[in-house]
């Protein structure tokens, strides 16, 4: 990367963003909307996967333009940083890149098209499938075994299952850069439903990996570990109960995952969950409403205040006991039972699955 020895500042700035993870104040988008055209291209990088924090309509507008810089993986920053996007725009860019686009660019480029598909499309049988049939196209046609294991993924993820027979082959029979993305994208799409079957596939791959690239010594640490289950509130605006237990589940971090979003989400959270739960700035800084965004990743979605069809969410469990319940009603003991009846309800559909 080109590195500007004045640009220490900037960097700085921009690591504390990374670091915090939380939502920038209006001065700090001015600033950091500034640092997307430094001269520097280590602050442009730096700035693009900033960007992708929040995501909105002009910061997928400023995205698309850094996938034009070259300059230091800057645009590999960016196009990662717009997985969260939901315009037709961005998809347009993305499949250009996977045609056009080197190794690196495409196979990014087909993480994100997936992702703002799904984003904008939704993740029903239907869209999934429109979805693997336009990428299709393009998968037959590639032939870097690097690149395929992005598509492998997203195949398997739009409901293909030959997606993750497909990676597993990758894994036993390439060394290096391949084999390594191969377990990466194992890794990502593990879940409570799959872990079963993914452990039998990298137990398997021991006998076939050795620990130049580290591969071995990373299969035995995921081997060691269980997935969480990962649950999404979803509520019409996102700005009152169910932010409050998402901020509450951190009490169970070892036993649940818990994110909320909204379907149409509000400008801002509720001014009384913040003083309910006494939490001002923080609240502030890292609660707010929120639209769905990569819901692939979530193995449970519970409506909040809403009904939910459960063909809209075919890949996920449907949890149906807060459909009835006000995103008005902010009273933390409430909210610490509704939790734990979350939870009590979800490890018992748990067992089935282990």
């Amino acid at each position: 990367m080109e590195k500007r020895e004045d640009s220490a500042f900037e960097m700085a700035f921009l690591e504390r963003i990374l670091e915090e993870r939380g939502m920038p104040s209006s001065e700090q988008w001015k600033m950091l909307y500034q640092c997307t055209m430094d001269s520097d291209s280590s602050v442009r990088y730096d700035a693009a996967e900033a960007l992708g924090i929040r995501c909105n309509d002009k910061d997928e507008e400023r995205l698309h333009q850094m996938t034009y810089d070259s300059a230091g993986l800057v645009d590999i920053e960016a196009i990662e940083s717009l997985a969260m996007g939901h315009q037709e725009k961005t998809l347009r860019r993305m499949y250009e890149l996977m045609r056009l686009g080197g190794r690196r660019v495409r196979g990014y480029a087909v993480s994100t098209f997936f992702n703002v598909w799904i984003n904008r499309y939704g993740y029903k049988k239907s869209s999934a499938k429109k979805c693997w049939r336009k990428m299709e196209k393009l998968y037959k046609k590639e032939k870097d075994v690097w690149v395929l294991n992005f598509y492998e993924k997203a195949r398997y993820l739009c409901g293909y299952k030959k997606g993750i027979a497909k990676l597993r082959d990758i894994l036993h029979e390439n060394q290096g850069y391949a084999q390594s993305m191969a377990f990466s994208q194992l890794k990502d799409i593990r879940t409570i439903f799959n872990e079963k079957e993914i452990n039998g596939i990298l137990k398997t791959a021991l006998d076939y990996t050795d620990n130049l690239w580290g591969i071995k010594k990373s299969i035995d640490e995921l081997l060691e570990t269980r997935e969480l289950p990962r649950i999404l509130l979803v509520s019409k605006e996102n700005k009152g109960l169910s932010q409050m237990l998402e901020y509450l589940s951190y009490k169970m971090e070892n036993e649940i995952w818990v994110r909320s979003a909204g379907i149409n989400p509000a400008e801002e959270i509720m001014d009384e969950v913040r003083e309910k739960l006494g939490e001002e700035e923080k609240m502030k800084r890292y609660y707010y409403p929120k639209e769905i965004c990569s819901v692939w990743i979530y193995d449970f979605i519970v409506p909040l205040g809403i009904r939910i069809k459960p063909e809209d969410y075919p890949f996920q469990r449907l949890v149906p006991l807060f459909e009835d319940a006000d995103e008005r009603m902010l009273d933390v003991v409430m909210a610490e039972k509704m939790l734990e009846e979350l939870r009590d309800y979800i490890y018992k559909e748990m067992e089935q699955v282990r």
